[in-house]
């Protein structure tokens, strides 16, 4: 019946595409909530919902055991919920406030600080690379402009990432550009936040 289905299929319609397909498996979405920014032990405006957060990382294709790296992790939100999934997580900021707020939010995983232009990691040392990439307001930045941030991080981002594997980067303005200097644009997604802010999510490898 309706009411007690046997199986469940949901559709998904955007402008040019319907995905159909059957519901395998449910997220208990009261745990993101018990994981808003507002209740961690440390807080900063503007920082990424759990479930975006989360978004990012499984678009990594980062498995349990494997190392994710933020190398503008902030508060540490994208990494929790990497290391809610049993992903192995490292995290470095330029700000040490940020660095000290990460460690309150998750304490005992591993974080630096560090320029995200020059990052001391080995060569083809980690499975994935997810950051939220600076906006240039409210944080402090070690650059001449955003455009030599973008292009620095992203070539060490490269370096850094085992071949074959994802970056997924999010900012808020055009750099399509500027990662195809340095990756093989894979895919390219918009969310809009508010009227006065879009996220461009880049999926590189």
């Amino acid at each position: 019946s309706l009411q007690n289905p046997i199986e469940e299929y949901r559709a998904v319609v955007s402008d040019d595409r319907c995905y159909f397909g059957r519901v395998i498996l449910r997220i208990d979405r009261g745990a993101f909530e018990a994981r808003n920014p507002m209740r961690r032990p440390f807080f900063h405006p503007g920082v990424m919902m759990p479930r975006m957060g989360r978004a990012l990382v499984n678009i990594s294709l980062v498995a349990p055991g494997e190392t994710v790296y933020d190398p503008f992790c902030g508060t540490g939100g994208i990494l929790l919920e990497a290391q809610e999934i049993g992903v192995r997580v490292l995290g470095s900021d330029f700000d040490p406030a940020m660095v000290d707020g990460y460690r309150q939010n998750l304490p005992g995983s591993d974080v630096m600080i560090a320029d995200a232009t020059t990052v001391p990691i080995c060569d083809d040392a980690l499975d994935a690379v997810v950051t939220d990439l600076p906006y240039g307001q409210s944080v402090r930045i070690r650059a001449e402009s955003m455009d030599r941030l973008y292009d620095g991080s992203l070539a060490e981002i490269r370096r850094v990432l085992r071949p074959g594997r994802r970056a997924v980067v999010v900012t808020h303005r055009e750099i399509r550009e500027i990662a195809a200097r340095h990756f093989t644009v894979l895919q390219e997604h918009e969310q809009r936040v508010h009227k006065s802010l879009t996220r461009r999510i880049l999926v590189l490898g």
